[in-house]
C-alpha cells in the first residue's frame, strides 16, 4: 500500500502534505474510520462544532485546524476576553 501523492498534494498545503506522506502505512488495511478531535468519544456533536466555532471566533479567526498548538495558544490569548456569567449560562442552557 502507497500514499496517493498526487492527491494528498492537490488537497493540502505541502507541510500538511509531508507530514501526512511520514505516516506509515498498515499492512493489515484496517477499515477508515472517522473521528471528530473535538470530543474525547471522537463522535461529532452539534455542541463541539459551536464551542469551536466559538473559540475561533473570539481568537480572531485564525486558528488553523491542522495545528493544535496554534488552537491551544489562540485559546489561551483569548481568555482576556472571557465571556461574561450571563453568556456563560447561554451557553451551558442552549447545549
Amino acid at each position: 500500500m502507497v500514499w496517493k501523492i498526487e492527491q494528498i498534494c492537490s488537497y493540502f498545503i505541502e507541510e500538511d502534505a509531508d507530514a501526512i506522506q511520514s505516516i506509515p502505512l498498515s499492512l493489515h488495511r484496517p477499515k477508515d474510520r472517522l473521528i471528530w478531535m473535538e470530543t474525547p468519544s471522537g463522535k461529532f456533536t452539534v455542541k463541539s462544532e459551536y464551542q469551536l466555532a466559538f473559540e475561533e471566533n473570539r481568537g480572531g479567526g485564525k486558528v488553523d485546524c491542522s495545528n493544535p498548538s496554534a488552537r491551544k495558544k489562540s485559546m489561551e490569548g483569548s481568555m482576556e476576553n472571557a465571556p461574561t456569567p450571563k453568556s456563560q449560562a447561554f451557553c451551558l442552557e442552549g447545549s
